[in-house]
């Protein structure tokens, strides 16, 4: 969770220097990493060979999708 935690720092804080505004990148940062971390989580179960990158495209779909309308169920 620590590794985790500092990758999302790390991100936020670049994101902080390109976009010039706080809080949309905290949340960018955040639901990027969650979203690629879910994905993660599915590729390692999914068939030899899955390529990770839509499972990652996905999940932040589903995030995206849940932050749009928070009374959709996505997932």
């Amino acid at each position: 969770m620590h590794k985790r935690f500092v990758i999302t720092e790390a991100l936020e804080h670049a994101l902080r220097n390109r976009l010039q505004d706080d809080a949309r990148a905290a949340v960018l940062a955040w639901t990027a990493v969650r979203a690629y971390y879910d994905g993660f989580d599915r590729w390692t179960v999914a068939a030899p060979g899955a390529d990770l990158r839509p499972l990652v495209a996905e999940e932040l779909a589903h995030l995206r999708a849940a932050a749009a309308d928070p009374a959709v169920r996505t997932g």
